[in-house]
């Protein structure tokens, strides 16, 4: 694969730029960058940093899947070739080929914790982790969110449901938002809360 790359760069002159070169060299080596220092092509949780390719990456899991069923679309076998080559079928928003919803991302993220937990006795996982840093993110990310919320709840006794909705500004219990509702964020801080997470 480095050596097409090459080739496509010293392919690269100063004439017209297709839009074929503009992709590999806007989105994609970015893409491939974020992949070896967080070991996912699925930047949602870095999407702050990375707001541009962020929506890179969502146009490209929909074109991916389109050109998995039809052969065609947006996506030429050229792209899919070198996407295939960063493994990004993992991250495809196909029914049953990965995590695809928030609560699955969140899930799968969980059981890593939990078998980090085990081995090391212990929900500190370091922020920068080089075993794993999408786990390390993941559990800053959990403190950041969610960590006032639990606190607030023990401390005043109020009920966490009415705490979460009135932080994230849910009109409606049973209001979704990124496909989480009211009721996936308690769950989410209660079950961090049974395995002893540390705010």
């Amino acid at each position: 694969m480095i050596e097409l790359l090459l080739l496509c760069l010293m392919s690269w002159s100063s004439k017209a730029v297709t839009d074929d070169e503009k992709w590999l060299k806007l989105y994609y080596f970015k893409l491939v960058s974020l992949q070896h220092k967080y070991n996912t092509t699925d930047v949602s949780d870095h999407y702050n940093k990375h707001n541009g390719l962020a929506k890179w990456v969502k146009e490209q899991k929909r074109d991916y899947d389109e050109f998995m069923k039809m052969r065609e679309g947006a996506m030429t076998a050229w792209r899919f070739e070198l996407l295939e080559s960063i493994d990004f079928a993992r991250m495809r928003t196909k029914v049953g080929s990965g995590p695809s919803s928030n609560n699955e991302r969140w899930a799968m993220q969980y059981e890593k914790l939990l078998t980090y937990k085990e081995q090391y006795n212990s929900t500190l996982v370091p922020q920068v982790w080089q075993e794993d840093s999408s786990l390390g993110f993941w559990v800053y990310t959990q403190r950041r969110k969610y960590g006032q919320l639990a606190h607030a709840a023990t401390n005043a006794g109020e009920s966490l449901g009415a705490l979460v909705a009135q932080a994230f500004n849910y009109t409606d219990p049973s209001q979704s938002k990124n496909g989480v509702t009211v009721e996936d964020i308690v769950y989410r801080i209660s079950r961090l809360n049974d395995i002893g997470f540390v705010w």
